[in-house]
């Protein structure tokens, strides 16, 4: 896709010569948590003097948000607590669930956006690596 930087893209290669400037689809507060690669619609590279240089490169692993029908389990939901507030918390294979906290990246399905009052919203990004089948083979191993 041919996708034209913004100023506000231009500004921000300024800012990093020799480095990439990334479009993202969703403002992530860095000091609550990282930025998924799912969000990420791809990047421009920059030259040493900050000029965005090249064609926009998309991210093969960039998921949009979706506003979803579907219902969070309950006891996922119910683990949501006022601190999450404003932050995304991850929906996983349930076959997975005796292995919490330590969930194999293969079994995380997607994220659920909490909204600012501490309640779920109906917005989900799918994972670009949730494989049913790993998990499968997965637990196989396990047993």
């Amino acid at each position: 896709m041919k996708k034209s930087p913004n100023q506000k893209a231009i500004l921000e290669a300024k800012q990093n010569p020799n480095g990439w400037v990334y479009e993202i689809d969703y403002p992530y507060d860095s000091n609550k948590e990282p930025t998924p690669p799912e969000a990420i619609e791809g990047a421009w590279q920059v030259d040493s003097d900050g000029n965005i240089k090249g064609e926009f490169q998309e991210n093969k692993n960039y998921r949009p948000i979706e506003t979803s029908r579907r219902i969070l389990p309950k006891f996922m939901a119910e683990a949501v607590r006022p601190h999450a507030k404003g932050t995304w918390v991850t929906e996983f294979d349930l076959r997975v669930s005796h292995l919490f906290p330590h969930i194999p990246q293969e079994a995380e399905i997607g994220y659920w956006l909490v909204g600012e009052n501490g309640k779920l919203t109906d917005k989900f990004r799918p994972t670009s690596t949730y494989n049913p089948e790993a998990v499968t083979k997965f637990l196989e191993k396990k047993r």
